[in-house]
């Protein structure tokens, strides 16, 4: 994680990790596939948890806890979506031995890309619905607060009947120490039969913490949920993007990455050399984020062209228009600072991310 990335007008200054329990056998739904691999929009369930947390720049290794059967899956998905914070682990026999084996993965010293996090959240890999304010809250809290979870309602006493957790929603956010010593400490009983991590760090750590939830953390439990998973994606994950450009190969290139990698809906390419596109593109909706983008010619008047006659129109309307400048001979590094970029919703991750990318020059 970036030495004091900037979220807003708070810094997180001290490192952020994640462990997502990724192991259940989702009998409940009635299909032969694990609820969390089953596909959304042609991307699983669990891809899309792990972009909730990949898209900020603050947090750093995501651990995915699956069991040993769906290893390989699991690497597939990492693979085919482009996931490059994820470390893989194998679970246990239960879900709290999963969470010990994600946290475990952290106190192995000997691999300095897994170092150990100040602050570590804990989120079901069927809870893809997670916004960047809520997490912000639940990890500066944490990191003064021992625990903190989200509650629908009041605080979460441990003597609860396991039929009362339903109170007790994910993400949670723990100090990394605190949490990983009351695993170590607690017992065999709890291991085997218990469900709850926010009850282990009440047990052992005798800290009561709340912060309200929205009503989007729910959990795909049933087939149903299926269906309602997939409108909310639409309706506030999926976007629609038009790149303008005068590197059409290069476009098309870029288009295919969006749609394949970050769960574009719909992806145009505008040449901007066209008159015929002027009407078009003095004309922008508020539904589609807008790309200018240079990415092979260099000469300066390629580029201050478009942005001179869009720069006005889009942003004093609020519209969105990341411009960017990009030589093709860093083509990885403009392909993952876009990724990064695009999935950002700060608009000093944007600035920070356009000018490690050569991005516009004055004008």
């Amino acid at each position: 994680m970036p030495s004091g990335a900037w979220t807003g007008t708070v810094a997180v200054n001290f490192p952020v990790a994640v462990v997502q329990p990724g192991g259940g056998s989702g009998e409940r739904m009635g299909l032969p596939t694990p609820k969390q691999f089953c596909t959304v929009l042609k991307r699983p369930l669990i891809s899309y948890s792990i972009q909730a947390f990949e898209r900020l720049s603050w947090i750093g290794t995501v651990v995915v806890v699956v069991a040993k059967e769906n290893h390989d899956l699991i690497l597939n998905i990492v693979r085919e979506f482009n996931h490059s914070k994820v470390k893989v682990v194998h679970g246990g026999t239960t879900r709290h031995r999963s969470i010990l084996k994600g946290l475990q993965a952290f106190n192995n010293t000997t691999e300095s890309h897994t170092p150990k996090p100040k602050v570590v959240i804990i989120h079901d890999a069927v809870r893809p619905f997670v916004e960047e304010d809520l997490l912000l809250k639940i990890t500066l809290a944490a990191k003064v607060s021992t625990v903190i979870a989200t509650l629908s309602e009041g605080y979460l006493d441990h003597s609860l009947e396991r039929a009362k957790y339903r109170a007790s929603e994910m993400p949670q956010g723990f100090l990394y120490d605190v949490i990983f010593q009351a695993y170590q400490q607690c017992s065999e009983f709890d291991l085997e039969f218990g469900t709850e991590c926010l009850h282990l760090a009440l047990e052992y750590c005798h800290t009561n913490a709340k912060l309200k939830g929205p009503p989007t953390l729910w959990k795909v439990t049933h087939k149903r949920d299926l269906a309602a998973a997939e409108a909310i994606i639409k309706e506030t994950l999926s976007m629609s993007a038009c790149i303008i450009t005068g590197a059409k190969a290069e476009a098309f290139e870029l288009a295919k990455l969006f749609q394949r990698n970050l769960n574009m809906m719909e992806t145009n390419v505008i040449p901007w050399a066209k008159e015929s596109n002027a009407e078009y593109l003095s004309k922008p909706e508020t539904s589609i984020t807008y790309l200018c983008i240079n990415c092979t010619h260099t000469h300066t008047n390629h580029w201050v062209w478009p942005l001179k006659c869009y720069r006005q129109t889009f942003c004093s309307m609020g519209f969105r228009l990341i411009t960017l400048r990009c030589r093709s001979s860093g083509r990885d590094l403009w392909k993952d600072s876009l990724k990064s970029l695009w999935l950002s919703s700060e608009t000093e991750t944007l600035l920070s991310l356009a000018s490690c990318c050569k991005s516009e020059p004055e004008t």
